[in-house]
Parts: C-alpha cells; sequence; structure tokens
C-alpha cells in the first residue's frame, strides 16, 4: 500500500496545478528546524499565500510552534496546522509551491518545473548517510546544511547531486543559541539553575523506529567496559563539582539512555511543560558530551565546551559509515580519552571556563562551519534566489 501510495504522488504531482501553498514537515511535531523554518517562511510569505505546518497532533504542533519562536520576530498571523496522514494533508502536499522536509514527505518525488522541494538539514555530523550500507534518497531541489564538508558529503549521499542543489545556512535550529537565556527555566526541569549544567547525548547505536526499520550501529554502549568506565568516573566528577549532568534520549533510540545509567533526564513532555524547546535548553547548558551525533556540531554555534566519548570508533565505522574527514582527524583534540582529560573538561565548565577552545575553532575550520546569522532566514533567502535562478515562481520575498 505504500509503495502504491508513492506512484500516485510522483503521478498526482506532475498534474496537479500547483496554488501559493508552502508546506512544512518535521520528523516529529517537536522538529525545531521545522517549527522555525515555518515562521520564517510565514514572515517572508506574500500576502495571499498559505503556511501549512504538516503534523501528526496539530494542536501540539500549535504549541510547540510558539515555544520554539517565543523570542522569534512578532508576527501578526500564524501558520495554518493540519494533520498530515489525511486526504487534506496529501492535497496540500500536491498542491504547495514549496516544500520543507527534515527526512521525506509522501514518498519524496520530484517536484516537477513548478515546485520547489528543500530538504531541510536536520543535522550533518560525523557519521554516514547511509546506514549499515542503505540508501535513503530524497528527490528534492534544495538541500540546507551547516557544514561544507560533512554536510555536503551527506547531501550527496542522499542522491541530491545538482551543483547548486546544496546551501551552507546552519541549521535553523541553531538561532536558539543567539537568543537571551533565563537560566531560572530550568528550575521547572528540576534542575538548579546555580549550578553548571552538562548534557551527554550519545548517538543512538540501536534503533527499532517503524518508519525507518530497525538497525545496530556499531557496539552497544552498555557491553563496552571501558565506556562504562568513563561514564562512571563523568559522572563521580560532575559531582564532586557540583554540576549537574542531564541527558535525553533520540526519539529513535531502542535502547534509551536514562534509567540504564542512573542519569537524569530530560523528555520532550517535560520540556513542553517548561515552556522550552530542546534546542533553548540546550542553550542553557554549559557543555556537551557527545560522539557521533551531529548534535554536538550545531553545539559549535553555542561556543561551549565539547568532550567527545568515542571508543568505539573503529567498530561503529565499519558498521555504521564515518564521512571524510573522519571525526578523529576532525577532532581528536575534543576526545575525552583519559581520566585526566575527563577530570580537566569538567574543571573547566566548573569554573566558567571554555575547554580546548582553540581546538573548538579549530573544528569549525575543518568541516567549514558557517557562522551565520538569522539561519532560517537564510534558508528562505536560498530559496528564493535558487528560483530565480531556475525560473519557478514562489510565493516568497526577500526581507
Amino acid at each position: 500500500m505504500p509503495r502504491l501510495l508513492d506512484r500516485f504522488v510522483a503521478f498526482a504531482i506532475l498534474v496537479v496545478p500547483p496554488s501559493t501553498i508552502i508546506a512544512i514537515h518535521g520528523f516529529g511535531d517537536d522538529e525545531e528546524n521545522a517549527l522555525r523554518i515555518a515562521h520564517s517562511a510565514l514572515d517572508a510569505s506574500t500576502p495571499k499565500s498559505r503556511v501549512v505546518l504538516l503534523s501528526k497532533n496539530p494542536d501540539d504542533s500549535r504549541a510547540l510552534y510558539r515555544i520554539a519562536n517565543r523570542q522569534n520576530k512578532p508576527l501578526d498571523r500564524e501558520p495554518r496546522f493540519v494533520s498530515k496522514n489525511t486526504i487534506r494533508g496529501l492535497w496540500i502536499f500536491l498542491r504547495a509551491r514549496v516544500v520543507f522536509y527534515t527526512h521525506g514527505l509522501f514518498g519524496s518525488p520530484r517536484s516537477g518545473r513548478r515546485r520547489i522541494h528543500v530538504l531541510l538539514g536536520h543535522g550533518h555530523g560525523p557519521k554516514s548517510a547511509k546506514p549499515n550500507g542503505a540508501q535513503f534518497h530524497y528527490l528534492a531541489d534544495l538541500a540546507s546544511t551547516n557544514s561544507s564538508t560533512w554536510g555536503l558529503q551527506v547531501i550527496r549521499d542522499l542522491g541530491i547531486t545538482a551543483e547548486d542543489a546544496a546551501v551552507v545556512t546552519g541549521n535553523p535550529r541553531e538561532d536558539a543559541f543567539d537568543e537571551s537565556a533565563d537560566r531560572s527555566r530550568l528550575s521547572a526541569l528540576g534542575i538548579d539553575p546555580g549550578r553548571p549544567v552538562v548534557v551527554w547525548l550519545p548517538t543512538y547505536r540501536v534503533s527499532d523506529h517503524a518508519a525507518f526499520g530497525g538497525w545496530v550501529d556499531g557496539e552497544r554502549l552498555d557491553t563496552m567496559d571501558e565506556y562504562r568506565r568513563s561514564m562512571a568516573e563523568l559522572k563521580t566528577l560532575c559531582a564532586q563539582h557540583d554540576i549537574t549532568l542531564v541527558t535525553k534520549s533520540h526519539v529513535l533510540d531502542a535502547q534509551g539512555v536514562s534509567d540504564e545509567w542512573e542519569i537524569s533526564s530530560i523528555t520532550n513532555e517535560s520540556l513542553r511543560s517548561a515552556g522550552l524547546s530542546f534546542y533553548q535548553f540546550l542553550q542553557l547548558s554549559d557543555g556537551l558530551v557527545s560522539d557521533f551525533s551531529s548534535v554536538w556540531v550545531d553545539y559549535l554555534s553555542s561556543g561551549k565546551s565539547i568532550g567527545l566519548l568515542i571508543h568505539d570508533v573503529d567498530a561503529y565505522a565499519e558498521a555504521r559509515g564515518l564521512n571524510t574527514p573522519s571525526i578523529r582527524t576532525v577532532a581528536a583534540e575534543l576526545e575525552l580519552s583519559d581520566s585526566s582529560r575527563l577530570e580537566r573538561f569538567v574543571e573547566s565548565i566548573a569554573n566558567g571556563a571554555i575547554w580546548k577552545s582553540e581546538a573548538l575553532a579549530a573544528v569549525k575550520e575543518s568541516i567549514e562551519f558557517p557562522k551565520v546569522d538569522h539561519r532560517s532566514d537564510a534558508v528562505i533567502d536560498s530559496v528564493i534566489f535558487y528560483a530565480g535562478a531556475h525560473s519557478v515562481s514562489v510565493p516568497l520575498t526577500l526581507r
């Protein structure tokens, strides 16, 4: 049935005339890149156009949109919120002149000559876009990223190869790092705002999500003795220095990372109750511990401390695949490879300093990480320029 629907959509989009609709969809109603691009699209849209956010739960999507854009430019209207998996949702997609999606939409068919479909970058880090050699191809016209090396490689691996099809704009959710910080909001999450906060965000090794199938990348974290020792040491050091260590499981993670490791966690539900998006929460943190996840690449925009636990780099590279240059080539100085480095990382954060600030700058240079203001707007502007170059009329204007 899904394949039959995909074939129908691929045919229908060629014969259904487009209107002045701008349709947006993110995987997960809380997908912050989609929520933020909706605001920028609305700001740039022409008077008679419609901006529609397609989601699983329109009421949730509306609430999350308001949270994510709380500090953005006030607008006198909001997008329309429509359930994606409905006939109305499909019709909006078919009629849309511009479509943004993060993980594909209705089979991601070719847009045709009168539309522009945009693959919205949602994190391009050290790991390959081809898990276990599997191919995820999107037939988008344009794709955004926050890295001229890793990001462009991911975009090519996803089947988007036209010379002008990739734009380095930064990811919209990174705009959260440029907003004002109110640490008192941490209290609503049960976190003491007076203590430094370190967030542990490992990439998921085991996935069983129905939408993407299941896979295992590298070794499970709980099977690596060296990793377990490092985490135990990190927990001890944070406690000794009055630092709060917290984590959040990825939506695709079949293992979870909280209960097993006895580390305090936040959830989508607790963030929403606190009136925070995930990246607004990250903006309130003081340091990040990660590995092959793209989140630490986004976190470079914060200018804060980053430490990497990559004990299983060889096994992970063999199972999942890594982009080039490899993470160890790019970020060896950020690796928490022994007790001494772990201790210095934690002490730096406790003292209000940035760990390895020169190494962070070198990483940015190595992966060609851009310094972009108003990344959401930069994506919209790129769509307008692309449309002009390809003689496509879009219901968007430069601000």
